[in-house]
């Protein structure tokens, strides 16, 4: 089998329709399995894909086990030679898997290629981005990356010149004309060659959501494998930033997960510099929104963000390694 497509669904049942109905008509003529990951939706999931796409292999989890346990299911159960991991708020364009298929094959030192992702609009999303670092975390905290490229033709030129001059920081912000090596891909849709699972292992589970695909593809890289960026191939991106937007729980998911990559990868001054770095940020927000809170009548919705602070600020504080004993696992070894 050339081509095995993983799928993690949680709710959002009209998306994940729309998405398997592009898929089956471009895995036309490939021979292939797709395989959905319901990962305890609310919303009858199941029922949908049973009676509307009855040749699709279902598995049901009873609890939501993270994004980064539920790929891996798909992953272990998997039967082709290569792997789609494919967000369900995608539509995959003509072409693109055919041509993310063909790069992997003229390209035999790329483990892993992503394509360009568009906004539902056609928009410019981003498809790429760099390891996680600590000046980019206050640039998040501060609001200033929130400028580029959404703030106009001015906020992109400006954004796309930070890409060429420091691509570790603002790679994500590249042009999108040609094919390159890139440090990360976002994972709405990773293909890698199943031998990248085999010797680098699938996603950490100590991820339940965000960075897991960063630290994917880190992995991959210390194991040899290049990770590449392909234009050529386009699929439409439904998702949002939500790790931007404090009243919301993936705010949350999204500093743990930061910390925990630095935790797995990066040396001790480096952890206590993250740490370090939000705590302070955080605490500058709190401070802000009570003196906002005052002048205004966003109390509800400023009360709402300062519960999330304080849920990130408790979480950094008492961190430590010894309890996430699996952290120095690969996803591989800790699937389940």
């Amino acid at each position: 089998m050339e081509l095995s497509v993983i799928i993690v669904s949680y709710n959002r049942r009209e998306l994940l329709e729309q998405c398997l109905t592009s898929l089956q008509k471009e895995l036309a003529g490939i021979s292939s399995e797709i395989i959905v990951v319901d990962n305890a939706s609310r919303e009858n999931i199941a029922e949908m894909v049973r009676n509307v796409f009855p040749g699709i292999r279902l598995i049901q989890n009873r609890q939501n086990v993270g994004f980064a346990r539920a790929n891996n299911q798909g992953l272990e159960s998997a039967c082709g030679h290569r792997f789609l991991v494919l967000n369900p708020d995608t539509v995959v364009q003509p072409g693109a898997i055919v041509s993310l298929l063909r790069y992997l094959d003229v390209h035999p030192g790329v483990g892993a290629v992503g394509p360009r992702l568009i906004y539902g609009n056609g928009s410019f999303q981003p498809s790429t981005f760099g390891y996680p670092s600590i000046l980019k975390e206050i640039a998040n905290l501060a609001g200033i990356d929130r400028y580029f490229p959404k703030g106009g033709r001015i906020g992109a030129l400006i954004g796309i010149t930070l890409g060429r001059l420091f691509p570790e920081f603002f790679s994500m912000y590249l042009g999108d004309e040609e094919p390159r090596k890139v440090p990360s891909i976002f994972g709405a849709c990773i293909m890698i060659r199943r031998e990248v699972w085999e010797i680098a292992g699938g996603f950490d589970p100590v991820f339940f959501l965000y960075w897991e695909d960063a630290e994917w593809c880190y992995r991959m890289a210390k194991c040899g494998f290049e990770v590449h960026f392909f234009p050529g191939a386009v699929v439409t991106h439904q998702g949002g930033d939500d790790y931007y937007q404090p009243r919301k729980e993936g705010f949350f998911w999204y500093y743990q997960s930061l910390l925990l990559f630095y935790a797995r990868h990066y040396s001790r001054i480096r952890i206590i510099g993250l740490r370090s770095a939000v705590l302070t940020m955080l605490v500058g927000r709190m401070f802000a929104n009570r003196v906002e809170k005052m002048f205004t009548g966003r109390g509800e919705e400023l009360d709402q963000e300062m519960q999330m602070y304080g849920k990130v600020i408790r979480w950094y504080r008492d961190f430590s390694r010894a309890d996430f004993p699996g952290i120095s696992g690969t996803g591989k070894e800790n699937a389940g």
